[in-house]
């Protein structure tokens, strides 16, 4: 086993190995069916890039990855996180997901959607963000397309046409246990923000 995954992950990751110890046999262990069922759909759950955007230079445009997976008294949860700058390649990637959980026999349902959502870069509302930034903190924000769900989305459902800049403090770490936000930075987007919000009145 050690030899395969040296084989298979010695530049990604040198120190994975495998350690084989005894224990007694265990009342609780899920039966063999079921986890047939389990790793078949973990192999065929599409994980990470899924599609690359057309238009938008070394972008991911479509992507999912697994969550967790966790045992309750009688059933295995597993949970996905789709994401993708258009509605309908986020469709269809949910409904291939849902198809292979189908096939072994499981259910899947949708707990959370948010709609995509891209920004016009050219808008001139971003331009005006960008110029406040420049006035207040000496520089301009570096304007990217960020592959992550963001609330946004539901307000552009709702009202077309509207323009958004997404701003906030320097995050370190996000969606993980080590996330934390870097203290000297909330003042600079605070400053920013109130700018902002005298040049729009």
């Amino acid at each position: 086993m050690n030899n395969w995954l040296h084989g298979h992950f010695a530049e990604s990751d040198p120190g994975m190995r495998c350690v084989i110890e005894y224990c007694e046999p265990q009342g609780t262990v899920i039966n063999r069916e079921a986890t047939d069922a389990l790793i078949t759909c973990l192999e065929q759950i599409p994980q990470g890039v899924v599609k690359m955007s057309d238009t938008m230079k070394d972008t991911v445009e479509t992507s999912n990855n697994v969550g967790r997976v966790m045992t309750e008294d009688y059933s295995i949860l597993i949970s996905t996180h789709t994401r993708s700058f258009t509605d309908t390649e986020m469709e269809a990637l949910s409904r291939r997901i849902a198809d292979v959980f189908a096939a072994v026999g499981a259910k899947s349902e949708t707990v959370m959607s948010a709609p995509a959502w891209q920004e016009n870069q050219q808008s001139p509302f971003l331009q005006l963000t960008s110029d406040t930034f420049l006035d207040v903190l000496g520089w301009r924000p570096r304007m990217v397309a960020m592959h992550f769900v963001l609330e946004a989305g539901f307000f552009v459902e709702h009202y077309p046409g509207i323009q958004i800049a997404s701003i906030g403090p320097r995050i370190v770490e996000p969606h993980s246990t080590s996330e934390r936000v870097e203290i000297s930075t909330i003042e600079d987007i605070w400053c920013v923000l109130i700018e902002l919000l005298k040049r729009l009145a």
